[in-house]
């Protein structure tokens, strides 16, 4: 009787490794059919599967493993996602834009950064000021955008987004700040990072 039941479990979690990794597969054939909605629909669905079954897979080697899967492939999406979000209220500038001062600070040093060509006082000033203006609205038009994408289907996922986008741009800005004064000691962050966090939650 025991092993009529082993046999009868394990034919059970073979059937559930099948239809999940056939799931899966088809995920991942339709978000690649769809280049404008299909990191949307990745992430939407892979976060759907985490929450629906993280309860089961305490129970349930082989539905834990792939809870587990999804809990990363939602993840990596999670951070695609977030940077399209950014990259539409045009602040992948900004990120971009520190990331090449790390690299520039650990090549010249920070004291040569503003003779760089591209990195002098003046483009880094018309930078700023094109990037950051009307923080409060470019905010509002891109949680906007997050809400007509999950709000109504996915109000937790929408709220995780819009957290995870204030802590990417927000943790970067903060960095860009103690950049500048690093290498253009008389230029300022305008908003500050404090206020910029502000309009996030004002945003939310």
């Amino acid at each position: 009787m025991e092993v009529h039941n082993s046999l009868r479990w394990e034919v059970v979690e073979w059937s559930y490794s099948v239809v999940i990794r056939a799931m899966f597969a088809a995920l991942e054939r339709v978000a690649a059919t769809d280049p404008k909605h299909g990191v949307r629909l990745r992430l939407e669905n892979y976060s759907a599967f985490v929450d629906g079954l993280s309860g089961v897979s305490q129970e349930d080697p082989v539905i834990g493993w792939f809870v587990r899967e999804a809990a990363g492939m939602k993840s990596q999406t999670l951070s695609i996602y977030v940077n399209q979000q950014l990259e539409y209220g045009k602040y992948n500038r900004i990120v971009e834009f520190s990331e090449r001062l790390e690299t520039l600070m650990a090549e010249v040093g920070p004291g040569e950064v503003a003779f760089q060509p591209g990195h002098q006082p003046g483009s880094v000033k018309q930078l700023l000021s094109m990037t950051m203006a009307r923080p409060d609205k470019r905010l509002a038009e891109m949680r906007a955008r997050t809400i007509k994408h999950l709000g109504a289907s996915s109000p937790a996922l929408a709220h995780e987004i819009w957290a995870a986008c204030e802590r990417t741009l927000v943790t970067r800005y903060r960095r860009l700040g103690e950049q500048m004064s690093a290498c253009y000691g008389n230029l300022h962050l305008s908003p500050s990072p404090q206020e910029l966090s502000a309009m996030f939650r004002a945003a939310a």
